[in-house]
């Protein structure tokens, strides 16, 4: 195993030409590796949400039009779309869409006082819309005839979105 501290030692006692060309290649290699590790992480930092829009935007206009909504497009909006299919589908009053004025007072931080208050009151706007969201997909999936507790699997940590996200393909998709 290659030891960078024996290496800079072995650099200032004078190496020979040919150590200092194994160690500017090696580092050649490390920062060549890393360049290479970026660029993948880069890609898979576009690729997998892009692909999750999609598939997701597939599905809730599938669940749109199973739910017969008049605009099934609207899966498409990015972050809100699926929450306004939802919305539709549980046929609920609409007032909650005002708590994502929530947004809005979060980013007010800058006020001195009266930036923390906002901050504090948007915070607890939004973990109530999102409550409401999930109500709403509660509602969603029974309007189509599936079981509301697929929503319960969103709980697990790491792993229950993806099988949230698989079981709103089937929902989607399957014929009952």
């Amino acid at each position: 195993m290659f030891n960078f501290l024996d290496a800079a030692a072995l650099a200032d006692s004078g190496m020979n030409a040919s150590g200092e060309a194994a160690l500017g290649g090696l580092l050649a290699g490390l920062i060549a590796m890393s360049m290479a590790m970026a660029f993948v992480f880069m890609i898979l930092s576009i690729v997998v949400p892009l692909s999750l829009w999609i598939y997701q935007s597939f599905a809730y206009s599938a669940i749109a039009k199973k739910n017969k909504q008049k605009n099934p497009a609207l899966a498409w909006i990015p972050c809100f779309g699926p929450a306004i299919i939802a919305y539709k589908a549980s046929k609920m009053k609409s007032w909650p869409w005002f708590l994502l004025l929530g947004f809005v007072a979060m980013l007010l931080v800058w006020i001195p006082i009266l930036g923390i208050v906002l901050y504090f009151l948007g915070g607890i706007a939004v973990l109530i819309f999102a409550i409401y969201v999930l109500i709403w997909h509660w509602k969603m999936l029974e309007a189509i005839g599936k079981p509301g507790w697929w929503l319960l699997f969103l709980l697990i940590p790491l792993f229950g979105g993806l099988v949230f996200l698989i079981l709103i393909g089937v929902a989607a998709w399957s014929k009952k």
